[in-house]
């Protein structure tokens, strides 16, 4: 065969594109979504693009999302019999309040993830019908969720090539510790720690424990069991997702360095925020919104997002937000809100209703 023939079927299979998986853990819309525009923008480029779905609570199976046609899904059920109603009322006693680590609500809440975590991983790798798919599909790259280990190992046990720390937030803790990003706990908090850049001394030991903690709770309540799974459904001999952490040859994170707390980073660390974000309206404003907006000089749309929904914070709080707000009349702030208080004769001062 000469060159020439080489250099035609090089450029047929880039022609053809890479087939690509991504691993989506299914606890919240906003990961879904996120997932989703990288999915859509993967094929929209050409690529044949898969979304697996991992489905870790009865309640969740993300079919209020719609996806393009040219994005496949495939869903398998991890779930391990808890709702997320009863995670989020069992969040909703610390969620909104100053708490110690030493909190036994903190750890009990912290347990049932890991148990949902654990639970969901040995459900799905036990699955011999996904298991047999994964490995017929001989996918090229492989983009993981961070929440979990187990798509580290389903990567090797799907045989794919190469993959993707796929992150949907700034850089999570465990993910810089794992690829080497330096992390400096004087100037560096955790992604959980409400602080700057610019600490005190007991700030700065206040991180430094919490970056400790870090790595050491992802790799004993969330590595080490995962592994352990593999090694009891897959293959005696495994090896460490740990180990198989630290050879990640990419991290793409859902930030802009401009936006983030000064830190060191890495040549393989690449920010994607605002990835398929257009200056475009999909479609049409109720006439009610539309009307509101016309009025106001500019619009704000409040929320914390699906896993910390707003009806559920102490009414102390609720009152501040809505004090807050009112100082701006020329600003008109929307919010979903579906608590039953919200004809109350207090709040219904601050609220107004739109359909």
């Amino acid at each position: 065969m000469n060159n020439h023939t080489w250099l035609l079927l090089l450029l047929a299979n880039i022609a053809n594109g890479y087939k690509i998986v991504l691993f989506v853990l299914d606890v919240s819309n906003s990961q879904v979504m996120f997932n989703k525009r990288v999915a859509e923008t993967l094929a929209d480029r050409g690529h044949s693009v898969t979304m697996v779905l991992m489905q870790a609570m009865d309640d969740r199976a993300g079919n209020d999302i719609e996806f393009k046609e040219n994005v496949k899904l495939y869903r398998v059920n991890g779930s391990i019999g808890v709702s997320r109603q009863e995670l989020e009322e069992q969040q909703a006693s610390i969620i909104f309040e100053d708490y110690s680590m030493f909190d036994r609500r903190v750890w009990k809440s912290m347990q049932q993830g890991m148990r949902i975590i654990e639970g969901s991983c040995r459900n799905i790798i036990s699955n011999r019908e996904f298991i047999t798919w994964l490995q017929k599909e001989h996918f090229d790259l492989a983009f993981i969720h961070v929440y979990q280990a187990c798509p580290i190992g389903l990567v090797r046990v799907g045989r794919i090539p190469t993959w993707i720390w796929l992150n949907s937030s700034p850089l999570v803790d465990h993910v810089a510790q794992r690829i080497g990003v330096p992390t400096i706990p004087s100037y560096v908090p955790p992604l959980a720690m409400e602080s700057t850049d610019s600490m005190n001394f007991y700030e700065r030991t206040k991180s430094l424990i919490g970056h400790v903690m870090t790595s050491l709770v992802w790799d004993r309540f969330v590595a080490s069991p995962e592994t352990e799974l593999f090694r009891e459904f897959i293959d005696p001999t495994f090896p460490n997702l740990i180990d198989l952490a630290k050879e990640c040859p990419l991290v793409m994170v859902n930030s802009n360095e401009l936006y983030e707390l000064p830190r060191p980073s890495l040549a393989k660390v690449i920010n994607i925020g605002g990835l398929d974000m257009q200056m475009q309206q999909s479609r049409l404003l109720p006439t009610e919104i539309s009307t509101l907006a016309a009025e106001a000089e500019g619009i704000i749309i409040f929320s914390f997002g699906s896993i910390a929904p707003i009806q559920r914070m102490p009414k102390t709080w609720k009152i501040a937000f809505f004090k807050a707000f009112s100082l701006f009349p020329e600003i008109h702030f929307f919010a979903r809100y579906t608590g039953d208080d919200a004809n109350g004769q207090l709040l219904s001062y601050f609220l107004r209703k739109v359909n």
